[in-house]
């Protein structure tokens, strides 16, 4: 770990064109290195659905993916919500308002166009 912070200070005094892209990098691996010391059960302790997406959408982000930001956050707030349908007995509204809708009618309309199923039908 001393090695990173060491190569960090080192790159931050350089001239090299992509040094914030290097600096990222290293603040990443510090990251991963800090959830390492981290307990399993703690790492996965996410209780609603922003904290589950947020690392995915962030992952998806830096591999930058051909696709618009738009894009990734729909086809994973539908992935969501299939889980959140299949795997609960929370009703339709109440998944609407824990994927952020404020109204579960918008939610079903959403569901439908993008799966052109309405959230009810996808369970049967």
């Amino acid at each position: 770990m001393e090695y990173i912070f060491r190569k960090m200070l080192k790159e931050l005094s350089g001239d090299y064109k992509y040094k914030y892209d290097l600096l990222r990098t290293l603040v990443l691996e510090l990251i991963h290195y800090g959830q390492k010391l981290q307990p399993l059960s703690a790492l996965s302790a996410a209780q609603n659905a922003s904290e589950r997406i947020f690392p995915l959408f962030i992952e998806l982000l830096e591999q930058q993916l051909p696709i618009t930001t738009t894009e990734i956050i729909s086809k994973r707030i539908i992935q969501e919500a299939k889980i959140l349908l299949k795997q609960t007995h929370w009703s339709v509204a109440d998944i609407a308002y824990t994927l952020g809708f404020d109204d579960p009618a918008h939610f079903s309309n959403y569901f439908k166009k993008q799966t052109s199923l309405a959230p009810l039908t996808f369970l049967s």
